[in-house]
């Protein structure tokens, strides 16, 4: 296309670059009625022309590649209800069709507030997208809940149950978990940032591409969870326990690792001191790659003592990408 036909936004403060076409793509939306002369919108212009608008960017960038593609895709942990409070801003009627209608709340902040003495279980509800940080849910049962993307930030909930939950995208940043059960439960790209979550179970469970930075989880019982490209950088994981757990590209940048064990672990692809192991015991039956296997700073005799399984560095570690990004 001509230069006349570019366009330029700035939302949030990031500029994106269009083109006319792009943006009449749905012709009823706010967009294409930028170049409506008729219409009754008008949009501000920042210093250098570029249409502004007071928006999240990261959110925008789904609507415009949808406009542009017809496809809907969307970034690991990102709020599909913030997608949508996008789209009915935009009016942008082929996305809302796309994303179907709004998932309705069993229950809201206030009413879990106001009406705490008569809600005796929190087990099987909607609370999806709710804000229910710095509350405190001690010893209550969650089992089976949908939290997707909602935000525990700073809420008390030591000894909880949260057994069987879907808890895509949720927040749990600096939360209080010790104890709590999590087994079984689904927590896909979930932040757990500084989170404690000493003694918390979490058998079982999917933690793909969760966040755990700076997270206490001394003594958590991980057993059989899937973290495949989870961030457990600078945890505190003293006792832990990762039994035949899928560790893969995981993320132990200068985590404490004291006495924690990994038997049977899938460590393929994990970010680990190899050159400096402590208690190597406790990686006995683990699978590493051979680039993981010849950084061990031990003799050959005390590595064959480990019986690790080493596998081939280019052939496995090619699939185990694709099938990380596939799941």
């Amino acid at each position: 296309p001509g230069s006349s036909s570019w366009v330029r936004l700035n939302v949030g403060g990031r500029i994106f670059a269009t083109t006319k076409p792009t943006l009449l793509a749905d012709p009823t939306s706010m967009l294409a009625a930028l170049f409506d002369p008729d219409s009754p919108f008008s949009s501000t212009r920042d210093d250098t022309g570029a249409f502004l608008f007071d928006r999240d960017p990261d959110y925008f960038r789904v609507l415009l590649n949808f406009l542009r593609t017809g496809k809907l895709r969307l970034d690991k942990g990102m709020n599909v209800d913030a997608v949508r409070d996008e789209a009915e801003f935009f009016q942008i009627g082929r996305l809302l069709q796309e994303l179907g209608p709004r998932e309705i709340c069993d229950l809201t902040r206030h009413e879990i507030i106001t009406n705490r003495k008569n809600i005796m279980s929190f087990s099987g509800l909607r609370l999806m997208g709710l804000d229910l940080s710095y509350l405190t849910f001690k010893n209550e049962v969650f089992s089976r809940a949908d939290l997707r993307y909602a935000n525990f930030s700073n809420a008390k909930m030591q000894m909880s149950k949260l057994a069987h939950v879907n808890a895509t995208g949720a927040q749990f940043e600096h939360t209080r978990l010790a104890k709590a059960d999590l087994r079984e439960a689904v927590f896909k790209a979930a932040r757990f940032v500084g989170a404690n979550m000493v003694q918390a179970i979490l058998c079982s469970s999917d933690l793909r591409h969760a966040h755990l930075t700076k997270a206490d989880c001394t003594g958590a019982l991980f057993q059989k969870a899937i973290l495949v490209g989870a961030d457990l950088s600078y945890s505190i994981l003293k006792q832990a326990k990762f039994q035949n757990c899928d560790l893969r590209h995981v993320n132990f940048s200068l985590a404490d690792l004291s006495e924690a064990h990994f038997t049977g672990a899938d460590l393929r692809g994990a970010v680990l001191n190899w050159e400096d192991w402590e208690d190597h015991c406790y990686f006995r039956n683990a699978i590493v790659t051979q680039q993981q296997y010849n950084q061990i700073a031990m003799s050959k005799s005390a590595k064959r003592e480990l019986r690790l399984t080493v596998v081939d560095d280019d052939k496995d570690l090619d699939s185990v990408l694709a099938y990380a990004e596939d799941e």
